[in-house]
C-alpha cells in the first residue's frame, strides 16, 4: 500500500502540473520516482522485514516470561523486589510500544476537533551530500499545488470569519488554524526545498512560541510562523470585523441610524501595524483573499465599499509594489470577481478599483529597485484584459471613452517607471511596443501589446488612430524609432 500511495503521488504530480510552469515539477517527480524505486523502497522493505522479525521475537519472549507453563513452574513463585522491577520495565516497554503505534496511526484518526500541528524538527548533525529527498519534501510537492493552496487559504479565512470573530477567540486557540497556517508556510518554501537537497529539509514550528535560539537552522521559518499566527492573524480578523461593521453602518444596515445620530468617525486602518509584513507571502495571500471576497456580488454596497476598500488598499500597499505587481493569481482572481457582476457592476466600485489599479502601476516610479518592473508586469497585462472584458459587454459597464482614457493612463504610468533617459513621458511605452513587434517570442511585452491591439479593434477606427498617435505607436512614430535605434532591436526592461 505504501508503494501504491507514493506512485499515486508522483503520477498526480506529473499529470496535474501542466504547461510550462509545471515543467520543473514533472521533471523532478520523474527523477525522484527513480530514486524511490531504486533506493528508498528496497531499503524500506528491508527495514520493515528486519523490524518485524525483531518484534515477533521480542513479543514471543515476553509471553514466555509472563506466563510460564504449569509443568515447569507448578508452585507459585514468591514475589520479590526484583520481580516487581522486571514487571515495571516490561510495562514501560509495552506502553512505549503502544505510544509509538498511536503516533504512527495518529494522522488517520484525526478529527475536525483534533488537528494538531506538525512537530518541529530538532537540530541534528546530518550527513553531507544527501541526495535522497525526505518524505516531508516529497509531500510538499502535493501541498504546493495551486488548487490545494487555494483550499488551505479559504479554510483560514473561513476559520477567522465564522469561528474566531464570533467566539472572540485568539487565532492560536483555534483547533485547526495554526495547523493550516503551518502547511501554508511550508508551501511557501516548497520550490526551494525540492530544488535543493530535500534530505536536509526540517519542519518549522507552528508559531505558538517565539523562537529564541539563533543557532537553529529553521529560525527564520519559525519567525515567519510566529509572526503570522500571533501578530498578523489577529489583525486580519480585525480588518474582517471592520468590514462587517462598515456594512452594518451603511444605508440599510442595522447600525445606520446610530451612526448618523452619533456622527461616529471610525479610525482607518493603521499602516504602521503592517510595516514588517512585506515578506510574509501567506499573510499577503490572506489579505488578497479578503479583497477578492469583498468584490464578489452581494458582498457590499456602494456606500460601505468606499470605506472597506480603503482599509484593504492601505494594507496591500505596505507589501510593496513588486510583490503585488507580479502576483498574477491575485489579479486574475480580482478580475473574475469583478466580471461576475456582469452588467450590474456599480460605477462607484468600477471607478474606485480602476483608479487604484492605475495608482499601483505608478507606485514603482518612486522605488529605484522597481523602476522598470511595471511595464511587463502581470498588473499591467491583466488591467487591459479587464478593460477588454468589460468592453465585450457593450457600453453599459465601460464606455469606449473610459476604456481609451484608462488605457492611456496605464501607458503613462508604466512609462514613468522606465528611467531618466527618456525624453517624453510615453517614449518607453513606444519602445517596448516597437521591440515586441520585431521579436514577439523574445519580448516580454508581446502579451500586453496583443491586449492593447484587441482593445483597439473593438473601438471605432478613427478613435484607434488617435489613440496610437497620442501614445506614439502609430506607423509613422514606429518608423522613426527604427531610424533612432539604427536598425537594432531594443526593448525596455
Amino acid at each position: 500500500e505504501f508503494d501504491k500511495d507514493v506512485q499515486l503521488m508522483f503520477n498526480n504530480c506529473i499529470t496535474f502540473n501542466i504547461g510550462q510552469d509545471g515543467t520543473w515539477f514533472r521533471t523532478e517527480a520523474r527523477r525522484q520516482n527513480k530514486i524511490f524505486k531504486g533506493t528508498i523502497l528496497p531499503q524500506a522493505q528491508s527495514i520493515l522485514k528486519n523490524e518485524t522479525v525483531k518484534r515477533r521475537k521480542k513479543l514471543g519472549k515476553e509471553v514466555e516470561e509472563d506466563e510460564p507453563p504449569a509443568e515447569i513452574l507448578p508452585k507459585k513463585r514468591k514475589r520479590t523486589a526484583l520481580s516487581f522491577v522486571d514487571k515495571a520495565k516490561a510495562d514501560a516497554a509495552k506502553s512505549k510500544m503502544n505510544l509509538k503505534k498511536h503516533e504512527a496511526e495518529g494522522i488517520t484518526s484525526l478529527t475536525a476537533d483534533n488537528v494538531e500541528p506538525l512537530a518541529s524538527s530538532q537540530s541534528k548533525r546530518r550527513k553531507k551530500n544527501v541526495e535522497i529527498p525526505s518524505i516531508p519534501s516529497l509531500a510538499l510537492m502535493l501541498i504546493a499545488d495551486p488548487f490545494v493552496t487555494r483550499l488551505l487559504l479559504d479554510k483560514c479565512l473561513n476559520a477567522i470569519k465564522s469561528s474566531i470573530i464570533p467566539d472572540k477567540k485568539l487565532p492560536g486557540e483555534h483547533h485547526s488554524l495554526p495547523s493550516v497556517l503551518q502547511l501554508l508556510h511550508l508551501t511557501q518554501y516548497s520550490v526551494d526545498i525540492c530544488a535543493v537537497k530535500g534530505g536536509e529539509f526540517q519542519i518549522p514550528g507552528p508559531g505558538f512560541k517565539s523562537p529564541t535560539s539563533s543557532t537553529d537552522n529553521v529560525i527564520c521559518a519559525d519567525n515567519v510562523a510566529y509572526a503570522s499566527l500571533r501578530r498578523y492573524a489577529p489583525l486580519i480578523g480585525k480588518i474582517m470585523l471592520d468590514i462587517k461593521v462598515d456594512m452594518r453602518m451603511s444605508v440599510g444596515g442595522d447600525l445606520y441610524d446610530v451612526a448618523v445620530e452619533t456622527k461616529l468617525d471610525r479610525k482607518p486602518t493603521l499602516s504602521n501595524a503592517w510595516v514588517d509584513a512585506a515578506s510574509l507571502c501567506v499573510v499577503r495571500a490572506l489579505i488578497e483573499g479578503v479583497l477578492v471576497d469583498l468584490l464578489r456580488p452581494g458582498r457590499s454596497t456602494e456606500q460601505a465599499f468606499v470605506a472597506q476598500f480603503s482599509r484593504l488598499e492601505i494594507v496591500l500597499e505596505t507589501f510593496g509594489a513588486v510583490s503585488i505587481m507580479h502576483d498574477r493569481a491575485c489579479w486574475m482572481s480580482i478580475t473574475q470577481a469583478l466580471l461576475s457582476h456582469k452588467a450590474k457592476l456599480s460605477s462607484v466600485i468600477r471607478d474606485l478599483v480602476t483608479q487604484t489599479w492605475v495608482k499601483w502601476l505608478k507606485q514603482s516610479a518612486n522605488e529605484d529597485t522597481t523602476r522598470v518592473s511595471s511595464m511587463n508586469s502581470a498588473l499591467h497585462e491583466i488591467f487591459i484584459f479587464l478593460l477588454n472584458e468589460w468592453g465585450s459587454l457593450g457600453n453599459v459597464v465601460m464606455p469606449v471613452d473610459n476604456r481609451l482614457s484608462l488605457s492611456m493612463n496605464a501607458a503613462e504610468a508604466v512609462s514613468a517607471c522606465s528611467g531618466n533617459n527618456i525624453t517624453t513621458k510615453l517614449a518607453a511605452f513606444a519602445q517596448a511596443w516597437h521591440a515586441s513587434t520585431k521579436d514577439e517570442k523574445k519580448s516580454a511585452f508581446t502579451g500586453i501589446r496583443k491586449e492593447y491591439e484587441k482593445m483597439l479593434r473593438d473601438v471605432p477606427s478613427d478613435r484607434a488612430i488617435q489613440w496610437k498617435e497620442a501614445v506614439g505607436v502609430d506607423d509613422k512614430s514606429l518608423s522613426m524609432l527604427d531610424g533612432d535605434l539604427g536598425g537594432k532591436e531594443e526593448e525596455t526592461p
